[in-house]
């Protein structure tokens, strides 16, 4: 499906349903908390790549709620820490430097308080990004 990304939306929709059908048990981890989530991810990246920036802010907003429901669930974990991640960059891209600022911080709180996603490419881009910042202001 390379560059497919029609196909892609309509397939990573498709399984998103089929996900949502199943009945979670209760408070129960299993292979299948928090695909959902990984899912959303995934269609928020093919949505950016389609320049569709609102709709990619979306779902991984969506993802990132579904996430926080399951608590040191290493799966959910690491979706967390991608999907704050796509969220800085995406908030980055559209020059909202305030709320990319934010979504690097939460990366970074995320890192310490769990050990997943990449504690300094968050740090660095969140340097960058008050450097640049700085340097318009002058």
């Amino acid at each position: 499906m390379d560059k497919d990304y029609e196909s892609a939306r309509t397939l990573l929709s498709s399984v998103l349903m089929d996900i949502k059908k199943r009945e979670q048990p209760k408070n129960v981890v299993d292979k299948w908390t928090c695909l959902d989530a990984v899912v959303m991810l995934d269609l928020a990246q093919v949505e950016r790549q389609q320049g569709n920036v609102e709709k990619s802010q979306q779902w991984a907003e969506t993802g990132l709620q579904e996430t926080k429901k399951w608590k040191r669930v290493g799966a959910c974990d690491n979706c967390q820490a991608h999907l704050l991640s796509h969220l800085a960059h995406l908030s980055e891209s559209q020059d909202n430097v305030k709320e990319a600022l934010g979504y690097y911080s939460l990366a970074i709180k995320h890192f310490q308080d769990t050990g997943t996603g990449n504690m300094e490419q968050m740090d660095t881009a969140s340097r960058q990004l008050k450097q640049r910042l700085l340097e318009s202001t002058k």
